[in-house]
């Protein structure tokens, strides 16, 4: 809930306008700093050497390992057909000390390197690029892991990648929206240890599929694991995202209200958030704050709420709250319905809506919730209960109330779940449409996300 710094601030300094030429040509290139050769290839010592804004549709770029010191700035333009790639050679590991810069770009694919210490962003997607793909690359001890701002453009694939301890975020959407017939796809990315937020999506249109978010928030009191943000009322950011299939555990939060798993923000409305795992984060599992007509279904969250610093007032597994404080109370109209809410902890409870919100036409249920530790599975505004049937919680049915089949109740992730991978269903490619019961559409069938379907 904390505003974050200004990612524009990562910036990097001005630099020398990347202009993409109208019609490159197709090359191959081989970048190797001890001058070797490979037929068909040209060779060049360092990746700034390569004529990115002259590289055409289907060209090809190897990288050897080695270390690469420079700024690279990449302004090719591909086609959706014959893309420009650029990919570190089969067993080699090309390590970067400084940035990646997109900048007019198109249909350009990146991957296999390793970016450690950038003073900025490992990966900065920005300035008219479009259809760019980071993908099998790893950041560390960086500025920032993945950022998409200043004008980028949309049909983004962040897929792959492992972004480590770096000083802000892993991954972060700066105020660039995409339409809803081009998403842009954050997808099966291990992301851990940031000082911020796992993933900052102040955005619109972004599909967060499979990824694994852990031990997020270090550095800064106010974090997520995935964090869907929007400034301001004004700020046309936060909507219609897809947050699904992920595993948040983790998170980090001693001084204040926040370390949740998934965070629906502010002024953040119609996203869905389904499928996902939040397991042992410092705060709720899932929180939605002031956030309207969203659908939270299909979740399991559990062992939430170990407030590490003791500072949480709403202590539960699943949270609607407002900042009553500003008088704020927009949390409304939200769907929150099939999810599986087991708490473990003493004094946490299933489901937590506080009072400012319980007027306000949010529907929950039918879930299934228990407690191992025996507290009401209930806070509803001042009340504390086990007894759903007594309260308005506007679902189609009662919920369910009991211990889940984990093998381990108190320790799920180490039990029954033991998951290693995203809960994704088996044959059902990472970012094909699904609908929320984790179907595929049919050819030609528009998915409907934020409308529920029954299995």
């Amino acid at each position: 809930m904390r505003p974050v710094p200004t990612l524009a601030l990562l910036l990097l300094p001005a630099l020398a306008a990347c202009q993409a030429a109208d019609a490159g040509s197709q090359q191959s290139i081989l970048v190797d700093p001890a001058g070797g050769s490979l037929p068909g290839y040209r060779t060049v010592a360092r990746l700034a050497d390569v004529p990115f804004t002259n590289l055409g549709p289907g060209s090809q770029v190897l990288v050897r390992g080695g270390s690469y010191g420079e700024v690279v700035m990449i302004g090719a333009r591909g086609t959706a057909e014959a893309p420009v790639t650029i990919t570190a050679e089969a067993g080699t590991r090309p390590v970067l000390s400084n940035s990646v810069v997109f900048e007019k770009a198109a249909y350009v694919s990146i991957s296999g390197l390793t970016v450690q210490g950038a003073v900025n962003s490992g990966f900065i997607i920005r300035r008219g690029s479009s259809h760019v793909t980071v993908a099998d690359s790893t950041v560390t001890r960086s500025g920032l892991g993945i950022w998409i701002g200043d004008g980028a453009g949309a049909g983004h694939r962040i897929t792959g990648n492992t972004l480590a301890d770096n000083q802000t975020h892993g991954v972060a959407v700066d105020v660039i929206n995409a339409p809803p017939e081009d998403p842009s796809y954050i997808l099966s990315n291990t992301v851990t240890g940031s000082g911020i937020h796992g993933m900052e999506i102040n955005g619109s249109g972004y599909v967060v599929e499979g990824n694994r978010v852990s031990g997020n928030g270090v550095a800064m009191s106010g974090t997520s694991g995935i964090h869907v943000y929007a400034k301001d009322a004004a700020q046309d950011a936060g909507d219609r995202n897809v947050i699904r299939y992920n595993i948040v555990t983790g998170q980090k939060e001693t001084t204040g209200q926040d370390g949740n798993g998934i965070q629906i923000d502010q002024w953040c409305d119609g996203n869905t958030v389904a499928f996902n795992v939040a397991a042992d984060n410092d705060g709720a599992g899932i929180n939605l704050f002031d956030a309207g007509s969203n659908s939270v279904v299909n979740n399991t969250v559990t062992g939430n709420m170990r407030d590490a610093g003791g500072k949480h007032v709403y202590r539960g597994e699943i949270v609607l709250a407002s900042d009553y404080t500003q008088k704020i109370d927009r949390t409304s109209d939200n769907r929150v319905l099939n999810n599986i809410a087991y708490a473990t902890r003493p004094g946490v409870s299933a489901i937590v809506v506080e009072a400012t919100t319980i007027d306000n036409g949010n529907a929950l249920g039918p879930n299934f919730v228990g407690s191992a530790a025996g507290a009401p599975l209930y806070r509803w505004g001042t009340a504390a209960t086990s007894d759903g049937a007594s309260l308005p919680l506007g679902g189609r049915a009662p919920d369910l109330a009991g211990s889940p089949g984990f093998r381990d109740a108190a320790s799920p992730l180490a039990g029954g779940l033991a998951l290693t991978s995203s809960p994704a269903r088996a044959g059902i490619p990472l970012g094909a449409p699904r609908d929320l019961a984790g179907r595929p559409y049919a050819d030609g069938e528009a998915p409907t996300f934020g409308a529920y379907r029954s299995p």
